[in-house]
């Protein structure tokens, strides 16, 4: 054992930021690290950006951590950030590590190797997981189908994450200069360290190291027993079957697949799935509440892994879609001596060996006839019980041992006093083509403004005549309705008067009649008289 250390840990993130197995690994190694006197530290990534970059200094249950806060967004694809390998430059001279234990370039800089060498630190790095292959970083493409093709600037641009206003060329440039940083690192590394045979072999398939470079050393937590010590198996009284799921409720965990086979089981197999954990992303986790079946997902929310033993589980259950280095929620399952259902994702299949049935990952049937052979198939969940995990849990003091040997080793090589550079002129190149391609986008943006201002100036002003023209009609209808409305009045007082002649003549043609009436009655008497007058004479 080597007495009075100095360590320094570089990992994508950590508490209380970041929670997950490396970030506890990251942890626990550190911790175990300074309670036998060794000067352990932290350098971790952040999402906090973007903005000036800086690195803040905290202390996390005990442990300094230097948190490196600026960076983001789309720091997986490891952009050139000369700003931040200035900052953590000055941090490795100030805490003069003996070897720096890079356990992720995600959200640092990507020539971390590079910068500890220039100061005299060797490096060892652990690959947990695909980052270094993939700037997606698990190599799950949009609809979750995992890539077997080797990185390359031209085939990775149209899947990379980016800013909407960013050009396939731009990307591709920068995905051209993340090859080159990476390619440099590996290079400087005095041991690259993996946690499975699995992690070695995809690593060596896609080219990134070469046969024989990499070593297998199985990551391990302190608080993980082995499965001899596992708690009693658990005897059902009814029939049915209670499975655990937990860890970070991702789609890149098969969490949401993991639902839809549950769902798609028939209500009286008694399948109830425990889900611990919280989901990172909000609306993943509300599609995961809208589509769970009432009553047989339970959602136990946050949790610490001796919770765990305080629920009647049958099994568990990680049908991870991303390739899995190791899994620690496989560890815990282990411990609690649980029968397990996995994907063929990496060292998942290997690791669970006879304890657990195996299923394609993404294959949501396949997932649902496992545990409908759980719930149904006599014997089984004994049977599983009482098999030995493929690859069990490495014990933590043995784990520390061993890297301990892996430390000391490359703190006697000593870090390579050349380490190869990307050339400064490289880097330049592609800021300025960056910067020419800003410029060239402003200009066009310019004379997109100012085509458009002229559109509106000139709508403007055919508006300003259209207006004009409106008020010019509006006041001559105006003027005429008021034309209108004075010969209207009039033809009103004529129709009067017309109509008071009318009334004057009628009621003199009503006296005139009378009076002819009149004359008429008296004429007829007169000469009734006369009649009967002469009548009567004769």
């Amino acid at each position: 054992m080597m007495p009075e250390m100095r360590v320094l840990h570089a990992v994508h993130g950590f508490a209380p930021e970041f929670r997950g197995g490396v970030e506890s690994y990251v942890a626990a190694l550190a911790s175990a690290q300074r309670a036998r006197g060794d000067d352990a530290a932290i350098l971790s990534g952040s999402d906090v950006g973007p903005s000036p970059v800086r690195i803040s200094e905290e202390d996390v249950s005990g442990l300094p951590v230097f948190r490196l806060e600026g960076l983001a967004p789309h720091t997986e694809r490891l952009r050139d950030r000369p700003d931040g390998e200035e900052l953590v430059l000055e941090l490795l001279r100030r805490l003069a590590p003996e070897v720096l234990h890079v356990h992720s370039w995600l959200r640092l800089v990507p020539s971390l190797a590079a910068l500890a060498a220039s100061a005299g630190i060797p490096t060892v790095a652990t690959l947990h997981d695909v980052a270094i292959s993939c700037p997606r970083v698990h190599r799950l493409k949009a609809d979750l189908s995992f890539c077997r093709v080797p990185e390359s600037p031209g085939l990775c641009t149209p899947c990379v994450r980016r800013d909407p206003w960013e050009t396939d060329a731009e990307v591709e440039d920068e995905l051209s200069l993340r090859a080159l940083f990476l390619e440099r690192e590996r290079s400087i590394l005095a041991a690259a360290l993996v946690p499975s045979e699995a992690q070695r072999r995809l690593l060596e398939e896609l080219g990134v190291f070469s046969p024989g470079t990499l070593e297998v050393l199985p990551v391990a937590l302190p608080d993980h027993p082995l499965p001899a010590t596992a708690a009693a198996a658990r005897t059902r009284t009814s029939p049915g079957l209670d499975l655990g799921h937990w860890g970070n409720l991702l789609p890149a965990k098969g969490t949401g697949l993991l639902v839809a086979a549950v769902r798609s089981l028939p209500e009286s197999l008694g399948v109830v799935l425990h889900l611990f954990g919280t989901a990172s992303d909000p609306a993943f986790e509300n599609a995961l509440r809208a589509s769970a079946p009432p009553g047989r997902v339970v959602f136990h929310g946050p949790y610490d892994p001796p919770d765990l033993t305080r629920f009647p589980l049958d099994a568990a259950a990680f049908p991870s879609m991303a390739h899995e280095s190791h899994s620690f929620t496989l560890d815990e399952a282990f411990s609690l001596g649980l029968p397990l259902v996995v994907s063929d994702a990496g060292a998942l299949p290997g690791r669970t060996g006879g304890r657990g049935l195996v299923v394609r990952a993404g294959d949501e049937q396949a997932l649902a006839d496992a545990l409908r052979r759980l719930a149904l198939e006599p014997g089984l969940l004994a049977k599983l019980r009482a098999s030995r995990p493929g690859e069990p849990p490495m014990p933590f003091p043995e784990h520390l041992s061993r890297l301990d040997a892996v430390y000391e080793k490359a703190i006697l090589a000593r870090a390579p006093e050349s380490p190869p550079l990307v050339p400064a002129r490289t880097r330049l190149l592609a800021l300025q083509r960056r910067a020419s391609r800003r410029q060239a986008d402003a200009l066009e943006s310019r004379e997109a403004f100012d085509r458009l201002q002229g559109e509106a100036s000139a709508l403007v002003r055919a508006r300003d005549v259209e207006l004009q023209r409106l008020y010019d009609t509006e006041a001559s209808l105006t003027g005429r309705v008021t034309g209108l409305d004075a010969e209207v009045a009039a033809l009103g007082e004529r129709l009067a008067r017309a109509t008071q002649d009318c009334d004057a003549e009628r009621h003199a043609r009503e006296t005139t009649q009378g009076q002819l009436d009149a004359l008429r009655s008296r004429r007829s008497v007169g000469l009734a008289l006369r009649l009967s007058r002469f009548l009567g004479r004769g």
